[in-house]
């Protein structure tokens, strides 16, 4: 016997929802709780140059870190599971395994695009050129901004 399916068009599902609503069972709420209130969120800077770039790299760092440690979790519970017989929990548990480690990957890649966004916004765009490579040009970046980030050293006299 098959589920039955209800539609947002159904007239049943409606007269469901109604009867709900009057008996106040039914709560809702938007559907996107970060837009319900747009006050409490600040919009991410446009201006890309003032992005640290140490900053990115730690960040991109410690979730790809942080989600692989979860993989490698899951996976071992997973293996768990399965030597214990139970296959579907190991499968579940394997998928969420695999979902996070798309979701490294993916968190990965975007911290790159910003990483390389904030570098084209600090120094210009960085094409091949006769002259320099874009991977000489992305160096001299970098060093650009280790270096502004090191302390002067105190000059003293002797």
């Amino acid at each position: 016997m098959g589920k039955a399916v209800l539609k947002s068009t159904d007239p049943v599902f409606r007269a469901m929802i109604t009867a709900l609503r009057a008996r106040g069972s039914l709560e809702t709420r938007p559907l996107n709780p970060l837009t319900s209130n747009p006050q409490r969120f600040r919009p991410m800077p446009t201006d890309f140059s003032t992005i640290d770039l140490a900053t990115l790299n730690a960040a991109q760092g410690v979730m790809v870190a942080a989600l692989h440690n979860q993989v490698c979790q899951w996976e071992q519970d997973s293996a768990d599971a399965a030597a214990g017989g139970n296959l579907s929990a190991a499968s579940m548990i394997q998928h969420w395994a695999f979902a996070a480690d798309l979701l490294s990957a993916t968190i990965s890649t975007e911290f790159t695009n910003l990483f390389s966004q904030a570098l084209t916004a600090r120094f210009g765009d960085l094409t091949p050129t006769t002259h320099r490579s874009v991977a000489d040009q992305v160096l001299d970046a970098v060093a650009l901004e280790v270096a502004a980030s090191q302390k002067v050293p105190e000059l003293v006299a002797v």
